[in-house]
């Protein structure tokens, strides 16, 4: 599996319903996309949350890379790069990944990334098993979640999606609102 992002950064000024249109008229084109597992429509509007900046940033998981490297050749992610730019694509390889069968419900998704330390095993990455994450363990809300790395900056991800915004967040954690959640 590999986990997939880019995003765009808009000014303070921007008018983030253009965004929010965008989502919704557009978001469920991906529904059914051969090799996704899900793509998460992101976007944080300054002053809200906590937000500083007006951002998209959608989120993806991939099955495998056929899926990620059609996507990104696809006229859908053309007209993207149409109308904002061409935008530096992060990949992680995935360590682990749960996804509920009620992700649609997901309205908040946070994202944490730390370094990973020379001396720190690539098994710490792992969620700990499916138990784990379905039952007591996992905070309450936690409708998906995907732990990976990237080996090129030596980071580590963990992405959550959420049905309410969760009340406290880890150092290092972004939180985002979500407009659409497509499915493969």
């Amino acid at each position: 599996m590999i986990a997939m992002q880019y995003g765009f950064t808009f000014p303070a000024d921007y008018d983030m319903n253009i965004i929010r249109d965008r989502i919704a008229t557009r978001g469920a084109a991906l529904d059914g996309f051969p090799g996704l597992c899900f793509k998460s429509y992101l976007f944080t509007v300054r002053g809200t949350a906590g937000a500083e900046f007006n951002r998209y940033a959608p989120f993806y998981l991939w099955a495998d890379s056929s899926g990620m490297h059609a996507f990104l050749s696809s006229a859908g992610f053309a007209g993207l790069v149409a109308d904002f730019g061409r935008p530096q694509v992060k990949i992680w390889s995935v360590a682990e990944a749960f996804q509920s069968d009620s992700v649609r419900n997901a309205r908040w998704a946070t994202i944490g990334q730390s370094r990973i330390d020379e001396k720190d095993s690539l098994q710490a990455i792992k969620l700990g098993g499916n138990a784990q994450i379905q039952g007591a363990g996992e905070a309450p809300g936690t409708l998906a979640r995907v732990k990976g790395f990237d080996p090129t900056a030596w980071t580590a991800l963990d992405f959550r999606l959420w049905a309410r915004m969760p009340k406290a967040l880890e150092a290092d954690t972004q939180c985002w609102e979500l407009g659409y959640v497509a499915l493969g």
